[in-house]
């Protein structure tokens, strides 16, 4: 703070020597006014006496009683009155004429401190700055990453056409983005083609084994009964069922946003039609169906498909649940889309086999003795995706939850 005030004192008694020496005393008197016109914080507390050869006042608002004590080379500290603690310096120039020039010591410090103070004001807006920044490149980054995690999410369940948005951004995440993409649409076309060859093969075959089943049927009427002809046609009607499941999975998907043929079906009545059809085998196993029809839900399907949906769920229920226990339907609209649950005890379905269980041919390992070609979810996964619909299973803790979710009637 002393250095400042010398340098300052020193830059003030070398502007107005200069002012003398090129325009002559009366310029200096015209100097030091202008100065102390200024206002204090502006002049940072600069007062001036400029004297003549007799030493009377020309100019200033310093008393000679102050400027007494003042040195021609070092700057010197004394009291004043008026102003408090002051800095000051006298020099003599050619024409004997004696300039004076002070700094208010607290002036300078209130400057320093003002000063300081918008530094730190500066300094603080640049942080803010800063982190608004960079709290919108992490909101922005967090978007970005929360899209990648959905879409993945979303193939992971299955729907291989979906695909990140092309923000255009040719960054990391921007090439990450076209790579995901790129993975997901070759995954898709080997998916596909496997789909092809095998539903080609389904209907290739179909025909042969079903002529297969007609020359069985006749040599077993010619003969005597032959355990080895009846058992060699349970294997062929086996066969047969696998292939039709495969082709019904194989319409479906292929049936996938067409609106055609759909007509208003109310899932509570389909509900409770299927409650009644099943009824009999849940008593024979020692279960409970139980149908929880909170609101009336209609939705625009082809019956046929949706009632084959709903029957496989709680046929699958019926296989898997625990015995003694309560199979429960319940049907409920959230917003403008219809929900339909079917719940059992049995065994869980944790982690990734949430996805795969819709995988043509995926059996539960712990149910792999149970009878069937695991194409019953696929199935269903694949009406309710025709219809603009989803199948997934609902965590719970205690239950297995199969919801499907479809778009109610625009009459609901």
């Amino acid at each position: 703070m002393r250095t400042e005030i010398t340098n300052q004192i020193n830059d003030d008694v070398a502007s107005l020597s200069e002012v003398y020496l090129t325009q002559g005393p009366d310029a200096v008197d015209v100097a030091i006014s202008q100065r102390l016109a200024l206002s204090p914080l502006s002049r940072a507390g600069a007062h001036y006496r400029f004297e003549d050869q007799g030493g009377l006042p020309r100019s200033g608002d310093l008393s000679a009683a102050i400027t007494q004590s003042s040195k021609l080379t070092d700057p010197t500290i004394v009291q004043s009155t008026n102003f408090g603690s002051l800095t000051l310096r006298a020099t003599v120039f050619q024409g004997g004429e004696t300039l004076i020039v002070a700094r208010e010591n607290s002036a300078i410090r209130k400057a320093a401190w003002v000063q300081l103070r918008n530094t730190l004001i500066g300094l603080v807006a640049l942080i803010a700055l800063a982190a608004l920044i960079a709290v919108r490149a992490t909101g922005s980054l967090r978007q970005r990453i929360g899209q990648m995690n959905d879409t993945l999410d979303h193939v992971g369940k299955g729907h291989l056409d979906a695909r990140l948005p092309e923000t255009g951004q040719e960054d990391e995440l921007g090439a990450l983005a076209s790579h995901i993409n790129g993975m997901i649409g070759r995954a898709e076309r080997l998916l596909n083609l496997r789909k092809r060859v095998t539903d080609q093969v389904a209907h290739e075959m179909r025909s042969p084994l079903t002529r297969l089943d007609a020359a069985l049927l006749k040599a077993q009427s010619n003969t005597r009964a032959d355990p080895a002809l009846a058992k060699a046609r349970a294997e062929l009607k086996s066969s047969l069922r696998l292939l039709d499941g495969l082709l019904d999975v194989s319409s479906a998907e292929a049936q996938q946003g067409d609106r055609r043929n759909l007509e208003p079906v109310d899932l509570a009545e389909l509900g409770a039609n299927m409650v009644e059809l099943f009824e009999p085998v849940a008593e024979l196993r020692g279960q409970h169906l139980v149908l929880e029809a909170r609101a009336k839900a209609v939705v625009d399907a082809a019956p046929a498909q949706i009632g084959r949906l709903i029957s496989n769920l709680i046929d699958n229920a019926l296989k898997y649940a625990d015995p003694n226990t309560d199979i429960i339907i319940s049907i409920d609209t959230l917003g403008n889309k219809a929900v339909l649950s079917v719940a059992n005890q049995g065994p869980q379905i944790l982690g990734e086999l949430r996805s795969e269980i819709f995988t043509p041919f995926f059996r539960h390992p712990d149910m792999a003795e149970k009878q069937g070609h695991g194409l019953g979810l696929a199935l269903c996964r694949s009406i309710a995706l025709r219809h603009d619909g989803t199948l997934d299973i609902t965590p719970n803790p205690h239950l297995t939850i199969f919801t499907l979710t479809l778009p109610l009637t625009e009459q609901s």
